[in-house]
């Protein structure tokens, strides 16, 4: 029955792994079994060992994958930040640069004894 809510849906599904839960009829290494069944027997066991050894060695390189890509996302997080913490320093320095360059200028005018002095008004003054 499919719904039209998608979150209806999605809370009836379920993930099966077949890999995980594998269920074979093998008969067991017991007494009262034939001869060819022990054969058979050490087969599926064999096979089984196998498929759990993959399974362990997936859920290995899994983690070890996560565990590379958390640290290598970290890595480029601090490097991002070391960035941006240089960058805001160069500008701040080239800041400092033009407000001495700003000052020095003005300093070196007022230390000529330059006073802006007003021609306008005084020659004004002088027509009147």
């Amino acid at each position: 029955m499919l719904t039209t809510k998608p979150d209806e849906q999605s809370k009836y599904q379920t993930s099966f792994d077949a890999r995980d839960t594998e269920a074979t009829t093998a008969s067991s290494s017991i007494a009262g079994a034939g001869s060819g069944d022990f054969h058979t027997y050490r087969k599926l066991k064999r096979k089984e060992m196998e498929r759990l050894s993959q399974l362990e060695r997936e859920a290995k390189e899994k983690q070890e994958k996560e565990i590379f890509e958390r640290q290598r996302l970290e890595r480029i997080q601090k490097e991002e930040e070391k960035t941006l913490k240089r960058a805001m320093k160069r500008k701040k320095k080239k800041e400092r640069r033009k407000q001495k360059k700003k000052n020095t200028s003005h300093q070196g005018e007022d230390s000529n004894g330059a006073v802006p002095s007003d021609d306008k008004s005084s020659s004004d003054e002088e027509k009147s």
